[in-house]
């Protein structure tokens, strides 16, 4: 019977070891965001890039995507798409 009781009490103990608390919901306070976070217009939407961007890089292995554009279907769907 004392056996009975004392598997019992270890039960019960082992029991409560294993529940969990959810942690406190929290937000990080704005020092933690850094200079990025804090700056003024941070939370706006950058312009789209330029229709023919790799122009930008004056390189003139990148003409190539004008002319890949120009005969790949494949290229022209995807584009299309998004």
């Amino acid at each position: 019977m004392m056996r009975r009781h004392f598997v019992m009490a270890l039960m019960l103990a082992l029991g409560a070891c294993t529940t969990v608390v959810p942690p406190l919901a929290t937000t990080p306070p704005p020092s933690s965001l850094g200079p990025f976070g804090q700056a003024v217009g941070a939370n706006v939407e950058p312009a789209p890039p330029p229709s023919e961007w790799w122009r930008l890089f004056d390189d003139p292995r990148s003409m190539d995507i004008s002319r890949a554009l120009a005969v790949n279907t494949d290229i022209r769907v995807a584009l299309a798409n998004l």
